[in-house]
């Protein structure tokens, strides 16, 4: 092993071990290293998705998402948190609109408390597809793409052509993390175009986001607060409520 794979699978090594790194920590368990060489060496790390780049250092994938389980393992995470998220946010489902229904556990977990009604559903999401395979008057639709094995998702640029030539009344959007300065991320590139698209095609923009997410930044921006119309959590930060009145955003 040359000697940049060698310091790259101690440094994922360390970051798993702790959770997560300051960079100020990760200096000063590589003295040695130059901080352009080691911000060079969580880039790469990131873009592997061996890690995960957060402001100020970095923390284990398996901290941020827990990419070591499934799905199933992941939704079990915070569950009180996502059935509370998931059950407000059927109320907001009307018999007769379009929706887009993205990716990840609590969508797949809104998925299946959506009622039974008149809707056309498009979804990137597999377990969300499946879920509602069993309502007999949801209909469903899937765009083409490449799945991602840890959203269980489809994504990349055959997906978001097929986005673009859509219409929603609503576009229901997970996220990985979010901070003020920095808005909505998640871990992909081609997540985030995707994300994106759907956004610009509908009327209507929610995002849902479980309190475990709040100052959390992952690499991959892809709205602001002042893009959306609404958030959805099962408790908020003090601050939340001013920064939504400030951006006309609705808490639910």
């Amino acid at each position: 092993m040359d000697t940049v794979k060698k310091r790259r699978s101690s440094i994922e090594g360390l970051i798993n071990e702790r959770g997560n790194i300051s960079f100020v920590e990760l200096k000063e368990a590589y003295p040695h290293v130059s901080d352009m060489t080691l911000r060079t060496d969580l880039k790469a790390l990131d873009q592997q998705k061996k890690i995960v780049r957060i402001h100020g250092g970095a923390k284990s994938v398996k901290d941020v998402v827990g990419m070591e389980d499934s799905l199933q393992m992941r939704t079990a995470k915070h569950m009180v948190a996502k059935k509370t998220i998931a059950r407000k946010t059927c109320d907001l489902i009307k018999a007769g609109q379009t929706i887009f229904l993205d990716a990840g556990s609590t969508t797949t977990l809104l998925a299946d408390l959506m009622p039974d009604q008149d809707n056309l559903v498009v979804t990137t999401g597999i377990s969300c597809a499946m879920k509602l395979s069993s309502k007999a008057k949801i209909r469903v639709l899937m765009p083409g793409g490449t799945m991602d094995s840890y959203s269980m998702g489809l994504c990349g640029s055959k997906t978001v052509r097929q986005l673009a030539g859509m219409n929603f009344d609503l576009a229901i959007i997970s996220a990985a993390g979010f901070r003020p300065d920095v808005g909505f991320s998640c871990l992909s590139e081609e997540e985030a175009a995707l994300k994106q698209t759907a956004m610009l095609r509908s009327g209507q923009k929610i995002i849902l986001l479980d309190s475990s997410k709040y100052d959390i930044v992952t690499t991959f921006s892809f709205a602001k607060l002042k893009d959306i119309n609404g958030l959805i959590s099962e408790e908020y930060p003090p601050n939340m409520e001013k920064l939504c009145q400030k951006n006309s955003v609705t808490l639910y």
